[in-house]
Order: C-alpha cells, then sequence, then structure tokens
C-alpha cells in the first residue's frame, strides 16, 4: 500500500525484529518481567563509548567500523531468532520486554490490551480452532467466477485481510497539504521485485512455489501443485511490469492524480476500478484519486485482465492464508516461518510471547504506547533531548547559510523550511481512542481481523476533514525516528532515547555521536534527493533553480559513486546507491551537523577532557552502528532496503568530514584516504 513519502531510519521482519532505528532512557524494571542488560550490549561505561570493543589494530584509516567495533564484533553472537543482531535489535528487544511486562498486568485487570494479548498467548485454543477462522473468507475466494468479483473481493482487501493486487490508502495530497486524497499503487508481489528477475535467486524463488504449494494443500485447494506454478509464474509477469524501488523513491514520478475513476480505467484497463474502489469503503464519491507506479498499475491492471480467473482466485487463496498464517495453528506457522527463515537465514521462531507484544503493537500501537511512556520516560528526559534538537537546528541553519554551491535565492527557501520545521519527541500529542475496537479473550483472528477494520475506518474517516498533523505514524514503544516531508517533520519515539544513542550520565561528545547524528540524520532528509522536493509547508513543489538542481545531482552522484564501490566483504553483496541515495545523505549530513553542534556547545572549550571530544563523536556514531547479519538478510536488504549495510553508514561519511582526517591523524595510502578534492559536501 502506498502510504504519505516517509523517511525512516530503520526497519524490520518475520519473526525477528530488525534494524535501523534510535533511543530511550533507562527506568525503574517491570514488576513482572525484569528488563536486563541484552546479550551482546555493551558495558560503556561512565564515558558512554565502549572502549574495550575496539580492534587497535586496526588503522582508523584503513577500516574505521573495525577500529571502533572489530571487538565487540568478533565476539557478538546472533541469537537463532533473530535475522541480525546489533544495537537496534537490542534495544527493540528490550522495548518488547517492557511492554510485555505492562500486557501482563493488563492480562492480570481483563482490560482490552489485556484480553488482545491473552487471545494471542492462548495456544492451545488456536490450535484448537486450526483452520476453522479462515474457512468461511476462503470459501469466498473460491466462489469467484469472473474478472468483477475478483475485483470487489480485492477492493474489500482494504480493511480487511483479504489480498490485493493494488495497495490503496489515505494520506494527506501533497500538492494540496490540507486535504486527504486516496491513493492506488502497484501490488501483487509476495518477494521482493529483485527475487523474480535474476537469476541469482532462483534457489529463494524455489522456496517461494513450494511454500504457495505447501499453504495450499494445507487447506484443501485443488491441484496445488499446478496452482502454485500458476502463481509463480503470474508474478514473474507481474514483477516485470512493476515499478523498481528505485523507481518508487520519486515523489515526482509517483504523484499521478486522476481526474475521476473513468480516468483511472480508460488509462489501466483490464481491471473494474470502479467496483475495486466502491468495495474499498466507496471511495471514488469521497476525494481525489492519485495513482503511485502509474507504469505499473497500467501493466498489472493489463495482465490481471489477461489472466484466468482460476489463477486468480489461487493466486488470491495462497496470499489469504499467508497473511493470516502466522495467527493460525502450529502447523500454519511452521510453514510459514519455513518460508521466511528461506529468505533472512533466521534459524527458530521467535518465542510467542514477541510475537505477541508485536501484535498488540501493530493493531493497538498507540493505547500501548501511552503505558510505555506513562512508566518508562520521564518529562525530564523529553526536555533534555528536545533541547539537543534545538542545538542540531542551530547548527543546521549555519550551515545551510554557509553554503557555497547554492544560490541566494534558492537558500533562503532552504532556511524557511529549516524554520519550520515540526520537532516531535517521545510520544505524540493525541492518541486513537478504541473504545470502538471489540476484543474478546478467545478470539485472536476475529481480533486481528476487527483491528483491520477498525484502523481502515478510521483512515476513512478523515476524508473530507483537514489534515490532521498531528498524528504519529509510529508509536512510541518503537525503535526508529522518521522524516514526514508532506508534514516538514521530524519524529523521535520514546524507545530510540537511550543507550547507546543517547545517555545522559555520559560524555556529551558521544551522546552528539549517537542521538545528535540521529536528529540531523532525520533533519537532512528534509533536504536529500526526496525531501528536497518539499517545500516549507510540505507541498510537493519544486523550488529549486536549475542551476542549483544541477550542482544538488553532481554532488549527490559523486557520493553515490563511494557506496557503488564499497567492498562489503560479502560475494555477490553490492550496494545500490540509486535505492539508498536518500539514507546516505542523511547519514553524512547528520554526522556533520552532530560534529557543528558538538563543537558550538563547547564555546571555545571541548567538553571532554582528557579525551578528544572530536574523536567522541565519531566513535559514538560508530558505536550506534554495532551489528551482525545473517547472509540471507544482508542479500535481501540490499534489493529492497534504502538502508545501507553498517559498515559503509560508518566509514564512508567519515571519509567526506575533514575532522575525522585530523582527530585520527588518517593518511594518504591508507584504504580510506580521499584527496580533499574528492571529498563530498552537500549540506
Amino acid at each position: 500500500m502506498r502510504q504519505p513519502v516517509l523517511i525512516w531510519f530503520l526497519l524490520c521482519s518475520f519473526g525477528s525484529a530488525s534494524k535501523r532505528g534510535s533511543l530511550l532512557l533507562r527506568a525503574p524494571l517491570l514488576h513482572k518481567v525484569p528488563v536486563q542488560l541484552p546479550e551482546g550490549r555493551a558495558k560503556s561505561g561512565s564515558h558512554g563509548f565502549d572502549e574495550t570493543g575496539q580492534d587497535l589494530s586496526v588503522k582508523p584509516g584503513d577500516d574505521f567500523f573495525a577500529f571502533a567495533n572489530g571487538k565487540y564484533i568478533a565476539d557478538l553472537k546472533l541469537p537463532d531468532d533473530e535475522a541480525s543482531w546489533g544495537s537496534f535489535d537490542m534495544l527493540q528487544r528490550q522495548s518488547l520486554e517492557r511492554v510485555r511486562g505492562l500486557l501482563e498486568e493488563d492480562m492480570e485487570t481483563g482490560n482490552k490490551m489485556g484480553r488482545f494479548y491473552a487471545s494471542y498467548m492462548n495456544k492451545s485454543l488456536v490450535d484448537t480452532l486450526d483452520a476453522s477462522p479462515i474457512r468461511a473468507t476462503l470459501a469466498k475466494v473460491a466462489a469467484m467466477r469472473n474478472a468483477a468479483e475478483y475485483a470487489a473481493l480485492s477492493g474489500s482487501g482494504a480493511g480487511s485481510f483479504l489480498p490485493s493486487p493494488f495497495g490503496v490508502g489515505i494520506g494527506s495530497d501533497p500538492k494540496d497539504i490540507n486535504s486527504y486524497s486516496v491513493s492506488v499503487d502497484q501490488g501483487g508481489l509476495g518477494l521482493p521485485r529483485d527475487y523474480y528477475l535474476k537469476a541469482s535467486f532462483a534457489e529463494k524463488k524455489a522456496a517461494y512455489k513450494k511454500y504457495a504449494a505447501d499453504l495450499l494443500e494445507m487447506v484443501g485447494w485443488p491441484e496445488h501443485q499446478k496452482a502454485s506454478d500458476q502463481i509463480l509464474e503470474l508474478e514473474e509477469a507481474l514483477a516485470k511490469v512493476s515499478w523498481s524501488n528505485t523507481e518508487l523513491r520519486d515523489p515526482v514520478k509517483t504523484y499521478n492524480p486522476m481526474v475521476d475513476v473513468a480516468d483511472l480505467q480508460s488509462r489501466a484497463p483490464g481491471f473494474d476500478w470502479s467496483i475495486f474502489l466502491q468495495k474499498a469503503g466507496d471511495l471514488p464519491r469521497k476525494s481525489k484519486l492519485v495513482v503511485g507506479a502509474l507504469g505499473g498499475v497500467v501493466g498489472i491492471a493489463k495482465i490481471l485482465g489477461d489472466t484466468d480467473i482460476s489463477v486468480l482466485r489461487s493466486h488470491a487463496a495462497f496470499h489469504f492464508v499467508s497473511q493470516v498464517a502466522s495467527i493460525l495453528s502450529d502447523r500454519f506457522v511452521s510453514a510459514a516461518f519455513h518460508f521466511s527463515k528461506a529468505l533472512s537465514g533466521q534459524k527458530t521462531l521467535s518465542p510467542r510471547w514477541k510475537r505477541g507484544v508485536r501484535s498488540l503493537n501493530a493493531h493497538m500501537g498507540q493505547a500501548v504506547g501511552k503505558q510505555f511512556t506513562d512508566k518508562f520516560f520521564p518529562a525530564s528526559a523529553k526536555l533534555q533531548v528536545v533541547e539537543l534538537t534545538q542545538q542540531l537546528k542551530a547548527a543546521f541553519k549555519v550551515r545551510l547559510s554557509n553554503v557555497n554551491w547554492m544560490t541566494d535565492a534558492t537558500k533562503q527557501k532552504a532556511l524557511d523550511k529549516l524554520a519550520s520545521f515540526s520537532i516531535e519527541v517521545g510520544y505524540p500529542k493525541k492518541i486513537h481512542d478504541y473504545t470502538s475496537l471489540r476484543v474478546d479473550a478467545n478470539d485472536l483472528y476475529g481480533n486481528i481481523e476487527r483491528s483491520i477494520a477498525f484502523g481502515w475506518e478510521l483512515d476513512l474517516g478523515k476524508l473530507g476533514k483537514p489534515v490532521d498533523r498531528d498524528e504519529w505514524v509510529m508509536t512510541p514503544q518503537t525503535v526508529n525516528a522518521y522524516n514526514m516531508p508532506s508534514f516538514n517533520q521530524v519524529v523521535f519515539p520514546a524507545a530510540i532515547l537511550q543507550p547507546p544513542f543517547f545517555d545522559p550520565k555520559a560524555d556529551m561528545a558521544v551522546n552528539y555521536g549517537g542521538i545528535g547524528a540521529v536528529i540531523g540524520h532525520e533533519m537532512t532528509h528534509a533536504f536529500d534527493d526526496q525531501g528536497r522536493h518539499y517545500n516549507a509547508e510540505g507541498k510537493l513543489e519544486d523550488w529549486w533553480t536549475k542551476a542549483d538542481d544541477k550542482a544538488f545531482k553532481s554532488r549527490a552522484e559523486a557520493y553515490a559513486n563511494q557506496f557503488a564501490k564499497f567492498d562489503l566483504g560479502v560475494p555477490g553483496a553490492h550496494i545500490k546507491p540509486d535505492l539508498t541515495e536518500g539514507e546516505d545523505i542523511a547519514d553524512l549530513g547528520g554526522l556533520t551537523l552532530a560534529l557543528d553542534a558538538y563543537v558550538a556547545s563547547c564555546k571555545g572549550k571541548m567538553l571532554s577532557p582528557p579525551r578528544s571530544g572530536i574523536r567522541s563523536v565519531f566513535l559514538g556514531w560508530a558505536q550506534v552502528w554495532r551489528e551482525k547479519t545473517r547472509p540471507d538478510a544482508l542479500l535481501n536488504q540490499l534489493v529492497s532496503d534504502p538502508h545501507p549495510p553498517p559498515q559503509a553508514r560508518v566509514d564512508i561519511p567519515m571519509k567526506n568530514i575533514a575532522a575525522w582526517y585530523e582527530a585520527f591523524d588518517v593518511q594518504e595510502g591508507e584504504k580510506h584516504y580521499l584527496p580533499e578534492n574528492e571529498r563530498v559536501v552537500i549540506w
């Protein structure tokens, strides 16, 4: 589903809460589930940086990631139920444990969240029910007779478990910032697009086809093996016409307003758009319609129109069962995990309590977040982080004012945009009211089905109303951060505001390199290759002169080339800089701003003698990215995730910053040494 363009700091997966996020502060231990230092979490001492994890045999200029983290990484054990393991994952596990304690207390009181969690944890009932919760819906899928019924079923998927070959969503209109619009985008694939198109992923496709056959056989679908062959053949065709992840990153190219449904029907024939949108919530009558990947939508519609209804039935049946498999009995959970394992390399399934907590975070996350912040995020912590955001914003103003490649007219608009930043810390101003959501302690499937419908009704209720800029798209208990270009807003949830990102007892230079660089990262996203297309109000608008546009692209291309050439040390693993460009630019900007803010805070006197404060800022950033990733998960990340691997996020930005060379005495001839004229400065 196409959502409003978001620029994330992190990410996640099937049974393994995964990567790229930020911070939280120490708080009293939970009553029922004591929060212990996660396995592998370094004890950084009062300084805030774990010096015992360094590999001092490595020169900083040859491999700064190894210099800062080498011994720690060598000793780090990757848990069997994780696809990757590092600072983000450890903090997310701590967040899960804290929420678990809250939910177990809720189970005792019998409140709505407790009943929801109890339904997830009642494994014996779930196993007894087996496939019975899905029989009625599966019968509806099997009864589809023609293209019109297929479109109707697909449209109903907007607020239910039913699958759809197209995503539909509701969000602020990029060019009409005070109004909501309905977005339609490409879909229909069960694997990353590149997996269908590249021979190197043949083994993954084979695992996917087996998974489809297995699930269909488990529900008694006729000719399940033949159906799985047809499903893969259909999705290979869909993948060929679908836009790449790189194309999807272009906010201008993916803004394609339609005059009305008839306009969409004429441009994308082969699929009944009127029925689809009517079943999704009578959408054509309520709001403006915007298509994202227009070429993908057109191509998919044509393929669907040429595909036999029997194949569409099988495709819908498989995706429906796959979507709900993780909340059914053991045999379904095992089948889903076995396939997930083939993609991620994760060895064992996450324990049931973790999956239950993640489910609550997904379906009643704002209510859970209220309890979480009440207990674990004191007002004093928020004040400290808010102060840091203002320091980073001030540092950014200085840098923007002195950019030498931008004309004065464009520079002033950039400064106006920075000045109008909305910065949110900890928790949102208001949360959803879950009063109307019915929760039954003995009905896991129904609880999640009703929560999906509840969420969609909330979205439908936005149409025709002014855009609510106080709404968050992350929960406070999420270890992550984001930039919302259409709101000109940066958000830092409570759970990312803790060591190694931020420790109020540690050397502030390390904190600047941790949470300071995270804050700068999110601010820089407003001026990366995506965010720069939005103006000070959050409107999608070209406010750049042609000369400035050319100058930006020239610098961004030079920087991207450094990522394309970066050696990850894994055969077949290469960074796609056209996919990671936004995150790459944000890392460089974030680290540079953190350094500037730290120096400004010193007021001419370094804050961390006898250690070099400048060194501590760089080491603080490197410490954030301590992580091990399974090879399969890395390959998946490189084709589907806009975030580059940790080594690149550490080594590449640093070698473009002059202060790094002086702080660590980096000399010509060392691996990451760059001549001054080859170092890239964007912001």
